[in-house]
């Protein structure tokens, strides 16, 4: 599967976590530890980006706690269908930030100054 077009910095930027796991057995094959990009997107929802970034899951909590019993969902194939599921979500900025150029999302928000 391709890679979603987008940089770990990227990522980070519009806000989401990293979780490592410890996998030895991981480790041994591929000669790094694997870890996952998580956004809460609402009190039950999230999307997860594995270390690959070759796809992006959309995750339901069914029952409580909500923070451990997550279900995979919906698989998020490329960076249109994880826009538009920020944006159903409310997160319409952050949708907005996947649309920008790296200059325009590094100044996203910042006053300008038009002398």
């Amino acid at each position: 599967m391709a890679k979603l077009d987008i940089t770990y910095q990227k990522l980070i930027d519009l806000g989401f976590k990293r979780f490592d796991y410890d996998d030895p057995f991981f480790f041994a094959e591929h000669g790094y530890q694997p870890f996952a990009l998580t956004f809460k997107l609402a009190k039950a929802y999230q999307i997860e980006i594995d270390s690959d970034r070759d796809k992006a899951i959309l995750y339901r909590a069914s029952k409580r706690p909500y923070s451990e019993n997550y279900e995979s969902y919906m698989q998020l194939n490329n960076l249109e269908e994880i826009r538009f599921t920020l944006a159903v979500f409310g997160h319409l900025d952050k949708a907005h930030q996947l649309d920008m150029s790296p200059v325009d999302s590094q100044n996203y928000g910042k006053e300008v100054d038009n002398g």
